[in-house]
């Protein structure tokens, strides 16, 4: 008995059956494609079908035989090639993932030397300005208080000439991680050079301001700074100046210096604003 050419077994029906299996599946797919045309020739025979059309059964078989090995060596070759494909598929994403991440790391690291001082780890002068400029046109915008703080260390020079550099150094250190360890999220501490440092106070008035800066000030006195076997007292002056309208920042700056002035003048260790 023959089948209908349709539904004969031949090559080219087989064939991009099991290619189509083994892309979508790989050896999965191999495997069950060829389950497939096994169940499918025993159906046949077991009922005397001839799945290959014209032959003699005899004949038939073993050149179904034949065929079956010759169709499933390439596709199970099909199939290993796309596992490891996708093995090296896998293995490259996960390199590329850990250089992403290395790149996204190195990027950030970059960006935080770009914006901070490497001696404090304060927000350096350049950022400090940009940070308060665009603060500034939103305060003015909204109308909103806001307020700058110019801070300097009492006698650093002195401490320099007498206990040395690296006293020196850890003066700036610890004073700059103590205030920021007081002050809000949202102000900003930074290095302005030197021994003198700034502060954006945000949403605060001159009387709070000035409030801010003397408890940092008050802290500053009752914390000896700490290197090796020494340990000496540290204190700043500091003025404080609340932005008014149409003001820039050079502006509020050199109000702000003035107060450090009459701070200074007045014996230092202290807090003032400007006269005006």
């Amino acid at each position: 008995m023959t089948l209908p050419r349709l539904f004969i077994l031949q090559e080219y029906l087989v064939l991009p059956l099991l290619a189509w299996m083994a892309l979508k599946s790989k050896m999965a797919g191999v495997a069950l494609g060829m389950t497939i045309v096994g169940i499918t020739t025993a159906i046949m025979i077991h009922y005397g079908l001839n799945p290959l059309g014209m032959l003699q059964a005899n004949l038939a078989l073993t050149t179904l035989g034949a065929y079956i090995l010759c169709v499933s060596i390439p596709m199970l070759v099909l199939g290993t090639a796309l596992d490891q494909l996708d093995e090296q598929n896998a293995h490259l994403e996960q390199i590329v993932s850990a250089r992403t991440t290395a790149l996204v790391e190195a990027n950030a690291e970059l960006q935080a030397l770009a914006h901070h001082d490497p001696l404090t780890g304060a927000a350096n002068r350049r950022y400090f300005i940009e940070e308060t400029e665009k603060n500034i046109l939103r305060a003015q915008r909204y109308e909103e208080p806001l307020c700058i703080c110019i801070l300097d260390i009492d006698h650093f020079k002195a401490i320099n000439d007498q206990y040395g550099h690296g006293m020196g150094d850890q003066v700036l250190k610890q004073l700059a991680t103590l205030c920021q360890s007081l002050l809000r999220e949202s102000d900003l501490f930074a290095r302005w050079g030197g021994e003198e440092f700034v502060i954006l106070l945000p949403g605060v008035d001159i009387h709070e301001a000035l409030q801010v800066a003397d408890k940092l000030r008050m802290a500053v006195a009752s914390s000896p700074i700490r290197f090796g076997q020494l340990q000496i007292a540290v204190s700043f002056s500091a003025g404080v100046a609340q932005c008014r309208a149409n003001e820039d920042l050079d502006s509020m700056l050199s109000r702000a210096d003035q107060g450090l002035y009459r701070a200074k003048a007045s014996g230092r260790n202290r807090v003032l604003h400007t006269a005006d």
